[in-house]
């Protein structure tokens, strides 16, 4: 006789990118081992990719591409999974630095986070709508999740900031036309990013360093040496690593 089949609860988590609701379930036993043995492993690039194996395993929208999805979101999704699958908190460590006659205080502190006041901050001056005069434009896609990793290291020489737009083109517009980066060859575009100024070049250096990320902060006294803190927790190694 078959053992019964154990129904979960789903919630709907809004992505940014995509500026809508999509549904999953919480991690079970299987998800939670893999990601033991991801932090065990002591390396962002296992811990990302084991990330995204589980929300992959607990996306319940076929139509979503979690491989692509940028980084922010990812990270997003998965503080949802945590905080409906294990708890509404999560417990951190911070080491006070504060100076105290000349000397770092190094006193090692617990502190609470709660998952719920977590948030994608997207920078005011951020924008995937690049204008490059009053008619001509690019809307850029977001890095995804294998590419975000590298982006700080991609951005030091013009070539590669070329190669990083061309990657993370979706389209280019006009007055009258939109034209799909699938049908711009590679070098149609890189003919036409080399009639750019530097100055128009400027916007797309600012939309990947001006990228959307999690965070949250949290008010901590040291109970050494009584500094207040004001702890920031950003992206996922923060909260997971």
């Amino acid at each position: 006789m078959a053992l019964p089949k154990i129904s979960y609860p789903t919630f709907d988590v809004h992505l940014t990118s995509l500026n809508r609701k999509v549904k999953f379930r919480p991690f079970l036993v299987k998800e939670e081992k893999l990601l033991l043995m991801a932090k065990e492993a002591e390396d962002l690039t296992s811990l990302l990719d084991t990330v995204k194996q589980i929300i992959n395993n607990c996306c319940l929208d076929e139509k979503v591409d979690i491989e692509n999805l940028p980084l922010f979101d990812l990270e997003m999704i998965f503080i949802h999974l945590r905080l409906r699958s294990v708890g509404e908190t999560l417990e951190l460590s911070y080491k006070c630095e504060n100076v105290v006659e000349s000397e770092r205080c190094g006193n090692s502190m617990v502190f609470e986070v709660d998952l719920n006041t977590v948030e994608v901050v997207v920078p005011e001056e951020h924008t995937n709508k690049v204008m490059i005069s009053d008619e001509i434009g690019m809307m850029l896609k977001y890095p995804s999740i294998s590419i975000s990793t590298s982006i700080a290291s991609r951005v030091d020489t013009l070539e590669n900031i070329l190669d990083l737009i061309y990657e993370h083109l979706d389209y280019v517009f006009d007055d009258s036309s939109k034209y799909e980066a699938g049908s711009i060859t590679k070098e149609e575009f890189y003919d036409f990013l080399g009639s750019l100024s530097l100055d128009q070049l400027e916007g797309f250096k600012a939309f990947f360093s001006t990228l959307p990320y999690v965070q949250t902060a949290k008010q901590v006294t040291c109970s050494k040496c009584s500094f207040n803190h004001t702890i920031v927790v950003k992206g996922i190694d923060d909260f997971f690593g």
